[in-house]
């Protein structure tokens, strides 16, 4: 009698390798396109925060604002990013709202 207990062992362990090298480069480009969405409609809202309080000159400097507003929302889902990729998404954003142009 043929003993299969090792051959299930061996497909077992290749379909494991197979599945974490598919799955986990999947899994991380998602997450990191939920990160960068995040980034993106956190800088929207702050920017158009930003716009409407610096009209009634509450805030006087936007960016400023902007920026403090991104970087609180981002903290405080567990998200960072660096100084540059935050300014960026202002700007973008700003661009953008000057642009009439969602999302």
């Amino acid at each position: 009698m043929i003993d299969i207990t090792e051959i299930i062992v061996a497909v077992i362990g290749l379909l494991a390798t197979v599945l974490t090298a598919i799955a986990v480069p999947w899994l991380h480009g998602k997450l990191g396109e939920q990160r960068w969405n995040t980034l993106c409609e956190a800088a929207e809202v702050a920017v158009y925060a930003a716009e409407q309080l610096g009209m009634t000159e509450i805030v006087v400097d936007k960016l400023d604002y902007a920026t403090a507003q991104v970087t609180k929302t981002l903290h405080a889902r567990g998200i960072r990013y660096d100084d540059v990729t935050v300014r960026n998404a202002i700007e973008a954003a700003v661009r953008r709202m000057k642009d009439g142009v969602d999302g």
